[in-house]
């Protein structure tokens, strides 16, 4: 995760309020990290445990209610036959959610959730599939979607690592013990 972040944008700064307002508002804060696997490449892993451990201790401090892992593959086949199971249906039903999201400043995730033609030669078949990224984040109040990470907000890229840093930001300072 890198420390340099990109210059906040309008849109990022009209996000970062509305989920500040979310947080004080809302009943449920909860965060699902998207994972192509649980065992990806040993600098991807070690940087999904970094993520993972940085969204449990702030639930452990009480700022989110929740995290979950989702597991989405590397590839989410498109076709009637994938989607028709109740498992397959579901995951590309998240992905999809992930990938239409939109926020202020004309925020997208969809630049990072690629649709994408595999085709054979060898066969003739082709299929559609989205390919997700390494690592994602969705937050979400109440069961609404309030961001995905990573996104675009006008013309700058946002990582997990921004929205870690915006999460932080929310977290009271921690209180100390002053002596009489």
């Amino acid at each position: 995760m890198s420390s340099e972040q990109p210059p906040a944008t309008a849109g990022f700064s009209a996000w970062k309020r509305a989920i500040s307002d979310g947080f004080e508002t809302a009943e449920d804060r909860h965060v699902s990290v998207y994972v192509r696997s649980t065992l990806p490449p040993l600098a991807a892993k070690s940087r999904q445990e970094r993520v993972i451990d940085r969204l449990d201790d702030m639930t452990e401090r009480g700022l989110l209610d929740g995290v979950e892992l989702v597991v989405t593959g590397d590839r989410l086949c498109l076709c009637d036959t994938c989607t028709g199971t109740a498992g397959g249906d579901e995951v590309v039903d998240r992905v999809e959610r992930l990938r239409d999201w939109q926020g202020p400043g004309e925020a997208s995730a969809a630049p990072f959730f690629e649709r994408r033609e595999v085709s054979s030669d060898i066969t003739g078949e082709s299929a559609t599939a989205i390919v997700p990224p390494r690592i994602a984040v969705a937050l979400s109040f109440d069961g609404s979607l309030a961001g995905v990470f990573p996104c675009r907000v006008e013309s700058e890229h946002y990582t997990v690592a921004d929205f870690l840093g915006a999460l932080a930001e929310l977290e009271p300072p921690e209180l100390s013990l002053v002596e009489p």
